[in-house]
């Protein structure tokens, strides 16, 4: 059970690494436009009992063609913070437009993969302990 422990913990390490190069790279190449959100997707709840209600802006901006591209965003919430009309500022991949983001400190900072890191050594950590005995 403890090697269990510990392969999940690296596993999970090596996951939150992974998102951290994965968001640095985006930023690096990332070109910030103005967009507008333009609808809320109203979606059931992964979690707890699966019964609350979240809420997925749904974003439109132009593309370096000119064209207007529609995204939804990667994050939802059962509070809503912006609201259909309002204006946003929007990162994508010019090589890439499809590739878009609302810029919100949630979608430019490490912290989804810093914590991911974070719970992934504490997880390794508790195998570790459980192996060695000093958990029992």
């Amino acid at each position: 059970m403890s090697v269990l422990f510990i392969l999940i913990g690296v596993g999970i390490v090596v996951l939150g690494v992974t998102f951290w190069f994965r968001s640095r790279s985006f930023l690096a190449r990332a070109v910030r436009t103005s967009g507008v959100i333009v609808d809320l997707q109203r979606e059931r709840s992964r979690a707890g009992d699966g019964h609350g209600t979240v809420y997925r802006p749904i974003f439109r901006f132009t593309g370096p063609d000119g064209r207007d591209i529609v995204r939804r965003a990667g994050s939802a919430s059962s509070h809503p913070r912006l609201r259909p009309g309002e204006p946003v500022t929007v990162l994508f991949d010019p090589q890439r437009p499809s590739e878009a983001r609302i810029d919100t400190l949630d979608n430019r900072g490490p912290m989804a993969a810093v914590l991911t890191v974070i719970f992934g050594i504490v997880f390794a950590g508790i195998g570790v302990g459980m192996f060695t005995g000093v958990l029992h």
